[in-house]
């Protein structure tokens, strides 16, 4: 059995060396103080993030799913290079699934683009899984590969597709959507009658507001 002092010294060894950079936090601090090794603590530097305009002749569509309270959600938002929003949807389900709600919030977005005849579109989403699924970087589970497949099928009638990962702070508007429907429906908005709050988020990203990451 190690005493005490020996499992000291083998933690003390195995950061031996160099002096290690580590995240700075209460956590961190603690745990190298009560240990008594030397380290040096880095702060992490905020990141920036804004809606990401797409060219003037094609769709930006921004997706996202959520699960909330035992219920799922997703939405889909597209716009052009100024900012106007072509279309708005927001949907509802029983499928707790989060990875579900963030692939039929992409595929929401994906035929209702094709139902308006937009053939140039940049897809978004802040979940990279899907993304990962979609452009086939990522095993997809047997209970995903509906959607995925039927994303992948409808892709090739557009004459310009692609499937991007975004962060979360970019994606603000479609992250709104995702937790609006509270039933087993689908939703889709008029332009003329938006809610307030997206309305808002919506004049933001077409400003270009940067929002910060940390």
């Amino acid at each position: 059995m190690c005493s005490k002092g020996s499992k000291l010294r083998d933690t003390r060894n195995r950061f031996s060396g160099s002096v290690l950079a580590v995240p700075d936090n209460d956590a961190i601090r603690d745990f190298f103080h009560r240990w008594r090794i030397k380290v040096h603590y880095t702060l992490k530097r905020p990141t920036f993030h804004s809606w990401l305009r797409p060219l003037s002749n094609c769709i930006a569509i921004n997706c996202d799913g959520s699960v909330k309270d035992g219920r799922g959600g997703y939405g889909a938002i597209a716009c052009d290079r100024m900012g106007s929003v072509l279309f708005v949807v927001a949907g509802g389900s029983r499928d707790t699934n989060i990875m579900r709600m963030e692939l039929e919030a992409i595929w929401c977005g994906h035929r209702r683009a094709y139902a308006t005849g937009g053939l140039r579109i940049h897809v978004r989403s802040d979940s990279l899984c899907a993304i990962q699924m979609i452009n086939g970087g990522y095993h997809t589970p047997w209970h995903c590969m509906d959607l995925v497949e039927d994303i992948g099928s409808l892709k090739e009638a557009f004459s310009c597709c692609t499937f991007l990962h975004i962060m979360r702070e970019a994606n603000f508007c479609a992250d709104f959507l995702a937790s609006f429907a509270h039933g087993d429906q689908e939703i889709l908005f008029s332009l003329t009658s938006l809610p307030m709050a997206l309305t808002h988020l919506v004049r933001e990203d077409a400003k270009g507001r940067r929002y910060q990451r940390i």
